[in-house]
């Protein structure tokens, strides 16, 4: 059929309240000195250093997680 295939394909923006809710306490049992919040489809990860919110992304970046994280606003 001339060798081509079309999917229709559903795209999801933000990420849902239960893995929001998951990534935050993993957040607060690992890093003492950062504090994260829960702004309706986003995670909001404040800290006093770069260093702190460093250490997040990089924590964050190693666990697997079903959805694609992106990381905005870095100071």
């Amino acid at each position: 059929s001339g060798g081509r295939v079309r999917q229709v394909v559903k795209l999801k923006q933000g990420i849902p309240e239960d893995l929001a809710k998951q990534i935050s306490k993993k957040i607060r049992d690992e890093h003492k000195k950062v504090t994260p919040q829960i702004q309706g489809d986003a995670l909001r990860v404040q800290a006093k250093t770069k260093d702190g919110l460093q250490a997040v992304i990089l924590a964050l970046r190693a666990a697997d997680y079903p959805v694609a994280l992106q990381f905005e606003n870095y100071r």
